[in-house]
């Protein structure tokens, strides 16, 4: 779940996991993508550098 919102927010050009966390409260289709689930920006974050680490790795 995490994957398809961080590609639809880069896709948004937005980058910022607090920005993140705002949309999947206030925006649609960040709403529909998550199944209205609402992480938290530190959640966010940890799953993208543990990706980078996977990448890197």
């Amino acid at each position: 779940m995490l994957l398809k919102v961080i590609i639809y927010a880069y896709t948004q050009k937005v980058y910022s996991g607090r920005q993140i966390e705002k949309l999947l409260t206030e925006n649609f289709y960040f709403m529909w993508l998550s199944g209205s689930q609402t992480p938290d920006f530190r959640t966010i974050n940890r799953f993208r550098s543990d990706r980078m680490k996977d990448i890197i790795y």
